[in-house]
Order: structure tokens, then sequence, then C-alpha cells
């Protein structure tokens, strides 16, 4: 649906007064019978106006512009949470603020949120000002350690070398301990800390670990799954409850401007719906994987994740077999599989042992691939430590037994026969578990079977892994920022259309009021035969009068509409909802309204209300 579309298509969903109000004062008057579509055309052709459009950018406020910059960020944004950006904005008048907004069309309200009008979006972007939202401190060109393949392959070798205990109760030694730090000597124990438990928490949920009797083992197809994401996704999978959108806007922002802390938090609970706590939290996992950074309170882009990556260099081993290289591994690197982990920092160093490269060849390495990744043609060593762990096989796998008929075909079936690990006897094979269902679909398919019999073990049999999504979440484009300007265009616009008013003999106070409401910008909306609308108020010892607006209220909200009251109270200004009149005599009457945006009722005599105002405008 194109902007235009979007636009008519919401015109269609006002309540019927609301609509008419607008129609009204859009086009000075609506003449009978109409037929709704073309009107929504006619209000439609007044925004697109090149003249309307100019004086309906230069009606635009210092104060609309701070709650439009917001909008052209954030989306769908409620009242409640653009004042949680703004808290020295009071909730009464930032609805104030927007239902003027939304009077004029410069932005919709739908489901409690308000949005940029789209066929306006180009005019709402020329207003845009970073300023007005972040102030003015300047974006910093840091360049800091962050959470790579390295770091990524280096954790995932502390789980399964044996160095971090698999029971949950022992996990808070080994985080306590000095590891983490000798490890990762470029992060902080905090953020190596949180680093540590959301990327084991991701390796576990993606199965490239899994957790067999007392250890960690890894799955090798899944693991290089999860090693060939990008830092940014990466970070985006692990950290609890990210979306991609919330990152794409959040990492816009940091790339063109400083954020507070308190700023970003709002502006992460407001594209999340998160609480501040929960905000807060996720900020600091992000920061932790090194993607933002938090300076004097500050937070920034690291832009080294927008460097090009440093090609890993050619390895070093010296006669201990310690190797180290500087730079990245692809994602089918093997180094960490049959090597433990000594440091990750701009040196990585691994360490080859008996127990690291036994553990390789458990997951399937030879030593043949072992030696030829280290550039070397044959070692002792190494085959010392083959010939002892070669003397023993397990197999982890399924039995089959068929007749001499499914031997056959078991033997001779070109796509079958790799995934036979051995023949145990005569029809008897043992397959591999892990290609299960490739193998027990070709097997079915061949002997003209739906599928095959269940493993009369029951034993669990894992679905094969699955492609994790590697989509990098492109950074959200904000608008060029524009500095306020002086508002003298507006003024000389407001004094062109009060005089034409006045030469037309029909500048009511009505009028005048829409006017300087910035409600009508244009000569087409003035004339003598045209309705205007008011908002209606009441104030000082007028009960009578204060009863009759309240009692319209609840007529338009039975009618379908759902008007605000704006109460101006001896100590305080609220913005409610009427919920009854108890009634009285005008002196005692007592009105129970619902006070927004926390949703408490309250009681309130209409005696100790000095002013109030209904906020929507109803046509004479």
């Amino acid at each position: 649906m194109d902007a235009r579309e979007a636009f008519l298509s919401y015109l269609n969903t006002l309540d019927e007064n609301y609509y008419f109000f607008i129609a009204n004062n859009i086009l000075g008057k609506i003449p009978t019978p109409f037929h709704k579509p073309v009107l929504n055309q006619r209000i439609l052709s007044f925004l697109l106006n090149d003249d309307n459009r100019k004086n309906i950018r230069s009606s635009i406020d210092i104060d609309e512009r701070r709650y439009l910059s917001l909008l052209l960020i954030a989306g769908e944004t409620s009242s409640k949470q653009i004042q949680s950006f703004f808290p020295s904005d009071s909730y009464p008048i930032v609805v104030t603020r927007m239902c003027g907004l939304r009077d004029r069309l410069i932005i919709l309200f739908s489901d409690g949120r308000y949005s940029i009008n789209p066929v306006l979006e180009d005019i709402v972007s020329d207003v845009f000002d970073a300023a007005l939202l972040f102030g003015e401190n300047k974006k910093k060109r840091l360049s800091e350690p962050y959470a790579d393949r390295n770091v990524l392959s280096a954790f995932l070798n502390l789980l399964i070398s044996g160095a971090v205990p698999v029971r949950e109760a022992n996990t808070h030694h080994f985080v306590k301990s000095d590891r983490l730090e000798k490890v990762f000597p470029q992060f902080s124990k905090n953020h190596s800390t949180r680093m540590f438990t959301l990327i084991k928490d991701l390796a576990l949920k993606d199965k490239a670990v899994t957790i067999r009797e007392t250890r960690f083992i890894l799955d090798r197809k899944r693991s290089e799954a999860l090693l060939s994401l990008d830092p940014l996704n990466l970070m985006v999978r692990a950290v609890h409850g990210m979306e991609r959108d919330v990152m794409s806007r959040i990492l816009g922002v940091l790339k063109e401007h400083a954020v507070s802390e308190a700023s970003l938090s709002n502006l992460y609970s407001i594209l999340s719906d998160a609480d501040e706590e929960t905000s807060a939290s996720v900020l600091e996992d992000i920061s932790a994987f090194g993607i933002i950074c938090k300076k004097d309170g500050f937070y920034y882009l690291n832009h080294a994740i927008l460097s090009e990556k440093q090609r890993q260099s050619h390895l070093s081993i010296d006669s201990d077999m310690e190797v180290s290289y500087y730079g990245t591994p692809n994602e089918n690197d093997i180094l960490f599989i049959f090597a433990d982990i000594k440091v990750c920092d701009k040196l990585i160093r691994y360490s080859v042992t008996k127990a690291s490269f036994t553990r390789a060849l458990e997951l399937g390495l030879s030593r043949n691939q072992i030696q030829y990744y280290l550039g070397i043609n044959d070692n002792e060593q190494l085959r010392i430590w083959e010939n002892s762990f070669s003397r023993i096989t397990l197999y982890d796998g399924i039995v089959i037994k068929g007749d001499e008929q499914i031997g056959r075909l078991i033997r001779m079936h070109p796509e079958m026969k790799k995934y036979v690990i051995c023949e145990l006897s005569d029809g008897v094979f043992l397959m591999e578990r892990s290609s299960y269902h490739i193998w027990q679909e070709i097997l079915a398919h061949a002997i003209d079977m739906s599928h095959l019999p269940l493993p009369l073990s029951q034993a669990e049999v894992e679905e094969p892994p699955k492609d994790i999504p590697k989509e990098i979440p492109p950074f959200f484009e904000l608008p060029d920022s524009h500095p306020s300007e002086p508002e003298d265009s507006w003024k000389k616009t407001e004094a062109d259309l009060l005089s034409y008013a006045e030469q037309n003999g029909c500048a009511s106070d009505t009028l005048k009021e829409l006017i300087r409401s910035r409600l009508v910008v244009s000569r087409s909306q003035i004339g003598k035969d045209c309705r205007y609308a008011s908002m209606p108020s009441a104030s000082g010892f007028d009960y009578n009068a204060k009863l009759s607006i309240i009692r319209a209220a609840f007529k338009s909200q039975k009618e379908g509409s759902t008007p605000l009251l704006r109460l101006e109270l001896p100590e305080e200004t609220i913005i409610a909802q009427p919920i009854e009149i108890l009634k009285g005599n005008s002196n005692s009457s007592v009105l129970k309204a619902r006070v927004l945006p926390d949703g408490i009722d309250r009681s309130i005599p209409v005696s100790s209300v000095f002013k109030v105002t209904v906020l929507r405008w109803v046509l004479s």
C-alpha cells in the first residue's frame, strides 16, 4: 500500500464526527449531497498542493519538531512513550501537542499510537533535528575490541575443552575465577562474563553444543553455521529479545550521534515496548559484545565493526605445539576443535595437547587433516596420540536389520552406502544416527514405503540442523538534521490569513482561534459560508457550563468517539477520560474519570476544576 492509499484508508477509519470536522476544516464547506470517496480525494489534493505544503511546513514549531523527530526514528509511538523520552514535558502537554498535530493531519492516530502521515513524510523529514533529541553531542570514532569469530571460537573451545563445568551449580566457580580475564584480556571482567553467559545459552539453544553426561559436545555442522555469523548478527541472536529492526534503528542513531545512557534506554524502551530495567540490561549486553561503547555516560557506535576485517595471518607453531596467529579465520576453521585456547587478544594463541587432539579425533577430524592445517608433514607426537586413541572405537549409530534384498539394496545403493558405518553381520548394518532423517527417506522410497518403522529402542533422533539466518540488519538511515529556524515564515502566513479573513468579513473569534492553532493554513479554508469548529471549554465559577461540556463528552463517547478532557485543577493539570457524573446540584456534582496515562480512576468535584477543555474540535 503506497502513501496515498494508506492515508485514504486512514480517513475511512475515522468516526463520523471527527471526520466531518477534518473535512469541513480542510475544505471550508462540504457540498450536499456528498460522496465520501470524493471528499477524501479533495482532502488528499489539499495536502499535496505545493503552497499548502509550504505553509504546513512553516507551521511546525520547535516543540512539535522534537516530537516529530522522535516519531521519524521510533515509528508508531504512544503519548506515554513520548512523555517518557521528554520527562520535562508533562503528560497533558504531550497529549495536547500531539492532538494538535493529529488535527492538522501531520500525524495519524490509530490503536493508541501516533505515526507520521505518509503523504507528509518528506515535510516532516525536512524538520528533523537530532540535536533536539540527543543534544549537541558529536559522535566519536571509537575503535574498541568486539566479539568476532575469534571470540566465539574461544568461548566454544572453553565449553568443549572441559574448562566449564556442565552443572549450573558449579558454573559460578568458573565465572568467578580469573580464567576469563586471562583468555580475554581486551574485555572487562563484566563484559566477558556477560558474553560467556549469552554465548553459552545461544550455543545450547542452536545445538552447536550439546550436553552428554558430564561434557559439552560440539556439533561441527551447527557450530559452522554459528561461526558463519558476522558480529552484528551474532549479537542479535545472542541477546535475549533483540529484534533486527530495533537493532537497526539503535545502531543507525549511534552511527550519526552520541546518545546519553538515559536517552538510549528510553529509545530502546519505545522501540521494543520493554520496561526500564530490561532496556538498561539489553544495552549492557550489546555493550558487552563491543558493538557499542559507553564513555562518560554516553553510548557510541564502535566503528571497528565497520572496518574491513583483517585476514588470518600465517600460523606460528613453536616446539611445545603452541599455535598463534593474527587476524580472523574463516568460518570453517578447525583450530578451536583440536587445540585449547590460551589467549584471545590481538594475537590469538592456542595449545595442542593430548586431550584436545583426541577430542578432535572423536569429533571426526583425522591426524592428516590436522597436520595439513598446521602445515607439517608428519608429527611423531600426534602419531603416538592417534595410536593410543585408536586402540578402541565407540560408535553412536542406529542398527538396521533387513532381509537379503534389503541388505543388497543398502550395499549397492549409491546414496545409501555413504551413511553406513559398518556391516556388523549379514543383513545387519550400523548406520549414522546424525543423518537418520536423510537415509531413512532414501531407503523408504527405494522399497516403496512412506517411512521406515521407528527404531525399536525409541531413542531420540535429532532433526538435521537448520540454516541460521545471516541477514545483516542494515543501519537505519536518519534524515539529515536541519537546525531550528525562526518562525518568521509562519508569522507572515498567519498575518496574511487574518488579514484575508478581515477583508472577507468572516474574521470571527472561532476562525481566528483556528488560524492561531495552525489548523487553517490556506486562504481556500476561509469564507463566509464555511463552517468552523471550536474546542469546547469552560472555566471559573460557571459550574453549569462545565457540566454541560462534560455531558457533551459523554454523548460523543456513546456515539463512538473517545474524547479526552483536560482538567486544570488547583495543584495539577490532568488528561482524563470521563466515566460518569455522580449526581447532585451543579455545585456538588462529582466527575468520575480515568486519569491517563496510568488508568487510575478518580472522583473529582466539579467545583475544584478551574477549567475543563474537550480535546476535540466540534463544528458549530
